[in-house]
Order: C-alpha cells, then structure tokens, then sequence
C-alpha cells in the first residue's frame, strides 16, 4: 500500500465526505485525471496550470498508471483508493477556492489591454481577431456577452471544454475578480447542463460558486492592478493550456477588461 499526500479543494473535500463512494476514471492527461462520481465530476493531477475548483493535487501522477474506466473508491477522511495498485491519496489540506476581489487602477489596466490586444494577434488564433471583425454569427455571440443572448457561446466549438465555454469563464472570472458577478450566470448553469460537456458544467457549476483556478485568480488580479510584465509567467501557462483552451480564456478576459475600461470612461 502507498500513501500519497494532496492537497483538495473545498469543493472534492466535500464531495468525499460520504463513504463508501464510487469514482471512475473519464479522461487521462498529461499531468492528470477527470474522475466520474455520479453526477460530479472531479480532477487528480499536479498544478502545472494551477489549483481547480474541483481538484486533488498531487506533486507528480508520473506512477499513478490509470486507464480510462478503472474504479477507485472514497473512504474515510476524504482518501481516494485504487485498490489494484494499492495507491492511497489522502488530503495534507484544503484549499479555499474562492476569488479576492479587488478595485482596478485605471492607469495600469489601460496598458495592459494594449499589451493583451498585442499578445492576442501575435498568437495567430482565430478568434483573436474577433473583437475587431465582423464575423457572424461569432461576432455577434462575443458582443452579447455578459448578456442573456451571450449563453448561445455555450458549447461552441469543439474540445473537452469547447472554446466558447472557454471565453465565457475568462469573463466570468474578471467579473467575480471586480466583485460584480454576472446577472445571468444561474441561467448560463442550467442551460450548460443540456449543450456542453461534463468538463465545461463543472466549471460553470464552480463559477457559481466564486471559485476558479489559481492561475486565472493571480492573472486578472495583476491585470487590474500591476504592469503586465508582472504577470508574463501567468499569461504564458495560460495560453499554453490545452489545445486552444488556455487562448480562449485569455480572449475572454479581454472581452471583460475591455467592458471594466469602458466602463470606467464613462
């Protein structure tokens, strides 16, 4: 039997809490695991992209040899086992997931989203043209956003969080960051359950409840706040995330710091 330490978000902890449970394994990546517990859905895996609201992370999954349908199970104080292997992961502690909310510096998020207009058309990616051209039906999708007609970017695209689900978190988390979360957020939730998939609800499902990852905390943080140079290492991991995945939340983080702008011009 091996014991390995993580660290749970308040969420996985809670999930845990009711034993015995059952847990089956949904995806496997590089750095880690989308675990199935009804209808939960949990992550194993290190913090290369930073803590999720729904992880248990691990300093290394390079000896947790899983395949996609093995079952593990929940026990006492919030341990996962994989009975074939004999791995026990246990909790070291528990992270709270939920944003800071700060006030933006006029000053230094004008540059900055002069710096992330340049980073976005640098990446080449599609959908970094798409706040200045006139692409339908997607422009017209991106100018709802934050609007009741926005939830129609839901599910758009493809991928295990497709791209529009992407944007919709970046934009969603500036906004709880700003301490003005999305009128319309509750909708979005019940309408991703039946247009999106299981990766991109429990997102949504996180955003309800103020938490998003680490990473997105830290960036937008200094994106309201600092000069960018201060974020370069942030803004890195995150568009490199995925296939497009870390791109489009980047996008979308622009789209709400350029409405905080405009905002604040007025």
């Amino acid at each position: 039997m091996r014991q390995i330490g993580a660290a749970y978000s308040t969420y996985a902890a809670s999930l845990l809490q009711e034993f015995p449970q059952a847990l089956q394994v949904e995806a496997v990546f590089r750095n880690g695991y989308n675990l199935r517990m009804g209808g939960h859905l949990i992550y194993i895996g290190t913090t290369k992209n930073g803590h999720t609201p729904f992880g248990i992370h691990v300093k290394t999954v390079d000896r947790l040899e899983w395949r996609v349908g093995d079952c593990l199970l929940a026990g006492i104080g919030a341990t996962i086992h994989h009975v074939p292997s004999g791995i026990t992961i246990y909790p070291d502690q528990v992270l709270k997931m939920n944003m800071e909310r700060v006030e933006p510096k006029r000053y230094e998020l004008a540059l900055n989203l002069r710096q992330m207009e340049a980073r976005l058309r640098e990446l080449g990616h599609d959908w970094s043209y798409a706040y200045e051209e006139r692409r339908e039906p997607l422009y017209e999708y991106l100018t709802n956003i934050g609007q009741a007609e926005g939830k129609r970017l839901i599910g758009y695209g493809k991928g295990l969080t497709p791209s529009g689900d992407d944007v919709l978190i970046g934009y969603m988390a500036v906004c709880e960051v700003l301490g003005r979360p999305m009128k319309w957020q509750n909708d979005y939730v019940m309408t991703a359950k039946y247009r999106t998939t299981r990766s991109s609800v429990a997102f949504y499902e996180a955003a309800l409840r103020g938490e998003y990852t680490s990473e997105l905390k830290r960036l937008i943080t200094v994106l309201l706040t600092k000069s960018f140079s201060n974020c370069e290492v942030e803004w890195e991991r995150l568009i490199t995330f995925g296939s497009s995945s870390g791109q489009d939340t980047a996008l979308g983080i622009y789209l709400a710091l350029k409405q905080e702008m405009e905002e604040l011009d007025r």
